[in-house]
C-alpha cells in the first residue's frame, strides 16, 4: 500500500511506500518491487535533470527483499538523482 508522494519545497519527489514483508515469498516480493519500481521509474522519467526521486520504505527490507531491490532497481539505483530510505 501507498502512502503517497510529496513534493519538498525544490520540487524534489518523494514516493513513500508501507512494506512488511518479511513474511511473503521471493516470487511475490519481486511482483510488488517490479510493480513498484515501474511507478518509480515513470516518476523518475518526468523529473527536472536536477531533481531527485526519493523512494521510501517504512520497515526495512529483509536480506532476501534487499537482493531482489538491487536486481530490480539497478537502472535507477546507477542514477545520482535517485535514492531510497530503507527504514523509518
Amino acid at each position: 500500500m501507498g502512502l503517497g508522494v510529496i513534493n519538498d519545497i525544490g520540487l524534489n519527489l518523494f514516493e513513500i511506500k508501507q512494506r512488511h514483508i518479511s513474511n511473503i515469498s521471493d516470487p511475490l516480493i519481486a511482483n510488488d518491487l517490479g510493480k513498484i519500481h515501474d511507478q518509480a521509474a515513470a516518476a523518475f522519467n518526468q523529473l527536472a535533470p536536477d531533481k531527485t526521486l526519493t523512494l521510501a520504505f517504512d520497515a526495512i527490507l529483509p536480506p532476501n527483499a534487499e537482493q531482489l531491490y538491487q536486481q530490480i532497481f539497478a537502472d535507477l539505483i546507477a542514477s545520482p538523482n535517485f535514492t531510497r530510505v530503507n527504514g523509518f
